[in-house]
């Protein structure tokens, strides 16, 4: 979670390194596609178990900067 801060409600880049990269950055992906806003992350169901599921923690922690 290092370097986020909260100013927009929308997603608007994100780097992740790591050997599952790519099945969390996909998520945000089509969330930056669609303009849609990051707590749309809080309505949505992902099957059980993936890394996604972890954004979910992540983003309980991000303040407003």
């Amino acid at each position: 979670m290092k370097g986020m801060s909260l100013f927009w409600d929308v997603i608007l880049g994100a780097t992740i390194l790591g050997s599952e990269g790519g099945e969390l950055v996909q998520t945000l992906m089509g969330l930056m596609m669609a303009d849609a806003p990051w707590t749309l992350f809080e309505k949505a169901i992902y099957i059980h178990p993936t890394l996604t599921e972890g954004f979910f923690t992540l983003m309980d922690n991000v303040q407003p900067a």
